[in-house]
């Protein structure tokens, strides 16, 4: 995915990391191409400006015919009933295009986007493996992601 946080994830996989990552975010890409480890495969698309990310239906169709272990996704909405949202609509379809692709899919969440309901539903939190935060979201929400089987991992 794009986005600062799946950005500060590249920066931080270990340099003894070796594997393919496929993502739609130039910044993520640039980080990890130098990488002798590393394949970095783009998904291609109208490059958005602000978040460099590639968007569009090109960025879709690529992520339609591609299958990974483990998905690390942004998260602008995360709710104890609405569950996973955004407030973009093309964004909405591509994240919810990779979270079905994907064996395992972990939400990078923001402070911000624990307990907010945006206009656009990605999925309900059972289909989540887990969500990653740097604070604990609200207690409805730890609760329901708790009842739904998602994992919560906060900074000890």
């Amino acid at each position: 995915d794009a986005g600062a946080a799946t950005t500060e994830l590249a920066r931080a996989l270990a340099p003894s990391f070796h594997g393919v990552v496929v993502t739609a975010s130039l910044p993520v890409a640039a980080e990890l191409a130098g990488r002798p480890s590393v394949t970095v495969v783009l998904s291609g698309g109208r490059v958005r400006a602000g978040d460099l990310a590639c968007a569009g239906a090109r960025a879709w169709s690529f992520f339609e015919d591609t299958y990974v272990d483990v998905a690390f996704l942004g998260a602008s909405g995360l709710d104890a009933i609405a569950g996973y949202t955004d407030p973009i609509l093309d964004d909405a379809n591509l994240r919810r295009t990779m979270l079905a692709h994907a064996g395992y899919s972990y939400l990078l969440a923001e402070p911000s986007a624990l307990g907010t309901v945006a206009a656009h539903r990605i999925a309900g939190l059972a289909q989540l493996s887990g969500v990653v935060s740097a604070s604990a979201p609200p207690v409805e929400l730890t609760t329901a992601l708790r009842e739904a089987g998602a994992g919560l991992v906060l900074p000890s």
